[in-house]
């Protein structure tokens, strides 16, 4: 799973035969779609530098979760690197909770409410 921050909008699409659809769109989902790629099996939880950041600044008394850092090089269109790197982390647990990945990355996602952004 892969988690983003930054702002996004939801884009509508259908209104024919009676289906619509809708997508977000936006900086957000390109920072998640990024955690997601430097995932490298199920399970595990990435989260993107500016989202890690977003979410240490609202909680700064408890570390409620293991981390490990990790950093994605950047190659250009020919495989060079561009020396660009973006930073991710990988959480590894979250404390006092005895659940699997998944049901953490659940909990992370209930966590999150309209008035946190405000």
């Amino acid at each position: 799973m892969g988690i983003g921050y930054g702002k996004c909008a939801l884009l509508y699409v259908g209104g024919i035969f009676n289906r619509s659809e809708f997508f977000t769109v936006g900086e957000s989902h390109v920072w998640a779609l990024k955690s997601e790629g430097c995932a490298l099996g199920g399970g595990e939880i990435i989260v993107a530098e500016s989202a890690f950041k977003f979410c240490k600044s609202k909680n700064k008394n408890e570390r409620l979760y293991e981390y490990e850092k990790i950093k994605n090089k950047i190659k250009d269109s020919k495989g060079n690197y561009t020396g660009v790197v973006e930073k991710f982390y990988k959480i590894i647990r979250l404390k006092g909770h005895g659940v699997k990945p998944s049901a953490e990355a659940a909990k992370i996602v209930k966590s999150i409410s309209p008035a946190m952004f405000k």
